[in-house]
């Protein structure tokens, strides 16, 4: 049995405190490792993209060079290019989703690696949004290198292209419903979802506390990142997070099974 519920905190119904944030590094490394592999397969596959079309840019620690002042450029040369990751990274989120719904709910630490590469998936593919809308009017940067270059290219006035690129931002924030039942799922306690305000424990617990752990080790195993496209990116997550995290209060009680203590305390890789 679990204990009564008294004032809820991060700690609620935690039976050992040192494994339960050992929990938040295991999971915050799964979200540090999905980051920094989808951020640096999206400069690639870029690459190889211009490779194809006969560019030469190379990809270092600060992205992909630039090829400003090359020549042969159109609408579809751009987007095969320049929208290539955010492509990758809507496929991403639709395989891992699959995929997390496959899996036994037992296999608590791969479901958790396909959370974090989900949502990681979803965020490369979402920011380009806020890339667009950056690079309409900043057209000397590494912005201008998203849907804003395309539109560019196909006459739409800046006018049209901030429209049409914010409609589909608010559309697209639609897929935080589906990331809200996958957040339950790793609640390590069913009877504190009986008090008010347990969604901000279970999404501090889930969410926001291994976000901040995995930021961390992103920062120091990938330091000098490209920094402006990288806080544009952390920035287009509050939206989607903040949708996940209302979502939560759509789901009525018992509708998500969870696995009794969310992440498993074994060894990580006898728990995949």
């Amino acid at each position: 049995m679990e204990a009564p519920v008294g004032k809820l905190s991060v700690f609620t119904n935690v039976e050992n405190r040192a494994t339960h944030m050992a929990k938040w590094f295991h999971s915050g490394m799964y979200f540090a490792i999905t980051f920094i592999f989808l951020h640096y397969i999206g400069y690639l596959i870029s690459f190889a993209n211009a490779h194809y079309l006969g560019f030469e840019p190379s990809v270092s620690f600060d992205g992909l060079s630039s090829l400003r002042r090359t020549t042969g450029w159109g609408p579809r040369s751009i987007a095969f290019v320049y929208l290539a990751p955010a492509a990758f990274g809507f496929f991403v989120f639709a395989l891992s989703v699959f995929s997390f719904f496959r899996v036994s709910r037992t296999k608590t630490h791969f479901r958790n690696f396909l959370f974090w590469l989900a949502l990681n998936g979803y965020l490369l593919f979402y920011s380009f949004f806020l890339y667009g809308l950056i690079g309409v009017e900043h057209r000397l940067t590494d912005f201008y290198g998203s849907y804003a270059a395309v539109f560019d290219w196909l006459y739409w006035s800046d006018k049209s292209s901030y429209a049409v690129i914010t409609i589909l931002a608010v559309v697209f924030l639609l897929a935080g419903l589906l990331f809200a039942p996958l957040i339950l799922a790793f609640n390590h306690s069913q009877s504190i979802t009986l008090k008010k305000k347990f969604h901000k424990v279970i999404f501090s617990n889930v969410v926001l506390i291994p976000m901040l752990i995995g930021l961390l080790v992103v920062g120091a195993a990938c330091f000098p990142l490209d920094a402006q496209l990288l806080g544009a990116r952390l920035v287009s997550a509050i939206p989607l997070l903040l949708v996940s995290f209302l979502s939560m209060k759509l789901i009525p009680d018992g509708k998500v099974v969870i696995v009794r203590g969310g992440l498993s305390d074994v060894p990580i890789l006898r728990s995949l």
